[in-house]
């Protein structure tokens, strides 16, 4: 069995595309996702940890990323997300993942060193400059020591595609040096694309040197791979080597970018 006819298919809303052809691009998308973010996890992840291990879909969304994982790897363990549709749609079919609607901005509802492992898909790529260092410090905080974070970023790769292809308003301007110059650019999103999410959001481009200078003070950078979501988006894989005090990075990550 497949798991696309393992788990109710989410109604037409965030596949974006209504009738066959959406669905088709759901399930084909997901499924190479999930490959890629399990590929890249799987070398990181502890054997048989204590208690089972214990995995975070961070922004989970109706799940097109998490049902291919959990059919395959039996993970994730948890899910969150912001969007109250979203939730009730992906609680349908992953029954067996805790799965919460938490805030656009921290604290989850989890304890400190929580899970093994945080993913992230298209959610750094979408986050207002002044969300994007708190939610990383939160993403920190519910890691165990030691666990990984795999956060996809739009690099190079995206900013071609959103500059050449989709000419994105905005963005059609933005060059390959504007990108090395700022660090991290945000634009706002037109908002009628905005539908499911459930807060404001636009897109992002960041540059994979300025991440290793700005997250890797507050994680430990294991590796990037360009466009290794899927042919588009960077991975970025993170390792929490210390407990950082709120006091310690409260501004990081806001300079540059516009």
């Amino acid at each position: 069995m497949e798991w696309y006819e393992r788990f109710e298919m989410p109604p037409p809303g965030n596949v974006r595309h209504p009738g066959q052809k959406g669905l088709d691009d759901f399930i084909r998308i997901g499924s190479n996702i999930a490959k890629n973010v399990y590929g890249a996890l799987a070398p990181h992840l502890p054997r048989e940890p204590e208690g089972g291990l214990k995995v975070l879909d961070f922004g989970c969304g109706v799940g097109r990323v998490a049902m291919p994982l959990y059919h395959h790897y039996n993970i994730p363990s948890h899910g969150v997300d912001v969007s109250p549709w979203c939730v009730s749609v992906i609680k349908k079919s992953l029954t067996a993942v805790d799965i919460h609607r938490i805030s656009p901005l921290p604290p989850t509802p989890f304890e400190d060193n929580t899970f093994d492992a945080v993913y992230a898909i298209s959610v750094w790529t979408h986050l207002p400059l002044e969300m994007q260092w708190p939610l990383l410090r939160e993403v920190n905080r519910i890691l165990k020591l030691g666990g990984v974070a795999l956060i996809s970023t739009s690099g190079f790769r995206a900013l071609s595609y959103r500059r050449d292809h989709r000419k994105q308003d905005g963005w059609r301007g933005v060059s390959d040096d504007d990108l090395r110059l700022e660090g991290v650019i945000y634009k706002d999103c037109d908002p009628k694309n905005n539908d499911g999410v459930g807060a404001k959001y636009g897109y992002v481009a960041h540059d994979p040197d300025w991440i290793r200078s700005n997250w890797g003070r507050l994680f430990e950078i294991v590796n990037q791979f360009p466009a290794g979501i899927d042919g588009m988006q960077d991975i970025n894989l993170l390792r929490k080597v210390r407990d950082v005090p709120p006091s310690d990075v409260s501004m990081i990550g806001l300079e540059g970018g516009s």
